[in-house]
């Protein structure tokens, strides 16, 4: 029974230790073009402005094409992938970004509680507003890498605060 039960808590820390999976997008593009340096450093739109989901909810989400027209539909320009823009907007078809991070599916990640907490995104994702395109700033999170940061918060430490 002892050897039953080491034999599935190994097979639960290996599972666990495997931390988030880059997502399609960290290899392959996205379908339009989308210049982070511009937006968040050039023009220095806060994270939130776009992915406004994350003050209120666990996921971040990416913006309606309907909010990135709010501006774009003022911004005259040839770009191809302003073009592909306008070509969504017209047809009112969503664009099918490509996730960048993608968590294993027995990890609670909340975006509001770390927004609330006031950990900088830039904790997780890099400095974002340098980038062209946005890739993951480490190779995977692990359990050890998120620990490290809740001991150094002070934050909840206890294992359902973060797992399934």
């Amino acid at each position: 029974m002892v050897g039953a039960a080491a034999y599935v808590l190994a097979i639960l820390l290996l599972f666990m230790a495997g931390g988030a999976r880059r997502g399609a997008a960290a290899g392959g593009g996205q379908p339009i073009a989308f210049s982070h340096r511009l937006h968040a450093g050039q023009l220095k739109l806060d994270c939130q402005f776009c992915h406004f989901y994350a003050r209120r909810s666990a996921s971040a989400g990416v913006p309606s094409v309907g909010h990135c027209m709010r501006c774009h539909e003022l911004v005259e320009t040839k770009s191809p992938d302003l073009q592909k823009l306008r070509e969504h907007w017209e047809r009112r078809q969503p664009i099918a970004w490509s996730r960048v991070y993608d968590l294993p599916d027995h990890v609670v990640f909340s975006h509001e509680k770390h927004v609330r907490a006031e950990v900088a995104c830039a904790r997780c994702h890099g400095a974002v507003e340098t980038m062209e395109t946005v890739q993951p700033v480490q190779e995977e999170f692990t359990m050890g890498w998120c620990m490290q940061c809740h001991k150094e918060r002070k934050a909840s430490l206890e294992c359902l605060s973060c797992h399934r």
